[in-house]
């Protein structure tokens, strides 16, 4: 059993956001052997494009067109409510991604997945976020002011209610990891119980022989999938040795077999997500990243 804040969670392994991006698919993942239902990232509107996003993989490496779309706060809301309680009676915590365009968007957000019933709240700190109103096309990630304001908010608006946060983070320079960790600890009040590294690597070119993007006519993408293991590897080790002890570390990225488990668990983290994996092979994926020591 593995204790995050007040959660728990079944086993160190489970889909992280972006497999659930409609509820029918939050739906399958309460069936599957994921120790947390994590859906989203959701956003007040609906984002991206209505037939799905364009994601491109070789087995290995893996690069989304658009962030996961999704249909937005107002589809979703309906039906948090019951995945809450299905997540419960299934003993796994429903976790909800948020991705905000200011830090008054995020705090509402949190509001309406928490009285839904989530139990943690997932800041999506990186790509598509935007810092609006000045509409600076950057990442919370690539700010620790801005992410100071956004725990100043939280405390302010959720401590001591109960609800927890995870802050998911894109891949930082060292510098600006270190800024990240002063505004957590600056802000001790915002009831944050986890950091989640890494979000996809923003911006990035996967290019066709004829010179194209891999994914259409946008050309930049955010990779994932094994050339990000590496990076989350460092970023976990990182956190994990300048956080204090109360806040866990989760590792996100490239996981594709069992060793690949293990190496975040020996860096520090807590548990461990996946994706790209998920979008390749479906839950058959668990068969194999289960040993029997992580068997629910």
């Amino acid at each position: 059993m593995i204790e995050i804040g007040n959660i728990r969670l079944q086993s160190p392994l489970f889909l992280a956001a972006g497999c659930a991006k409609h509820p029918d698919g939050a739906r399958k993942i309460l069936a599957s052997p994921s120790a947390a239902l994590v859906v989203g990232s959701v956003t007040a509107a609906p984002f991206g494009v209505d037939d799905g996003d364009i994601l491109w993989c070789d087995g290995a490496r893996s690069v989304t067109g658009y962030g996961f779309p999704n249909a937005g706060m107002d589809v979703w809301e309906p039906d948090l409510a019951d995945l809450a309680a299905a997540a419960r009676e299934a003993g796994k915590p429903l976790v909800v991604n948020v991705a905000g365009s200011d830090v008054d968007d995020y705090l509402r957000l949190s509001e309406r997945a928490f009285a839904a019933g989530a139990a943690v709240v997932e800041f999506n700190l990186g790509w598509p976020c935007l810092l609006s109103p000045r509409l600076v096309r950057h990442a919370f990630s690539d700010d620790p002011a801005a992410v100071a304001d956004l725990l100043r908010g939280a405390a302010a608006r959720f401590a001591g209610k109960g609800g927890e946060l995870w802050l998911k983070f894109s891949p930082m320079q060292p510098t600006v990891l270190e800024g990240m960790v002063s505004a957590i600890d600056a802000n001790g009040d915002a009831p944050v119980t986890a950091v989640v590294c890494c979000a996809p690597y923003p911006k990035t070119l996967f290019l066709e022989p004829d010179g194209g993007s891999v994914v259409g006519s946008d050309s930049f993408g955010q990779m994932g999938g094994e050339v990000l293991r590496p990076i989350a590897l460092g970023q976990v080790r990182q956190f994990r040795a300048m956080l204090p002890a109360h806040i866990a570390v989760i590792g996100l990225g490239g996981v594709s077999i069992r060793d690949h488990v293990d190496q975040y668990l020996a860096m520090g983290a807590s548990a461990v997500g996946l994706t790209t994996a998920y979008q390749i092979g479906g839950a058959e994926i668990f068969d194999y990243l289960f040993g029997p020591e992580m068997a629910v």
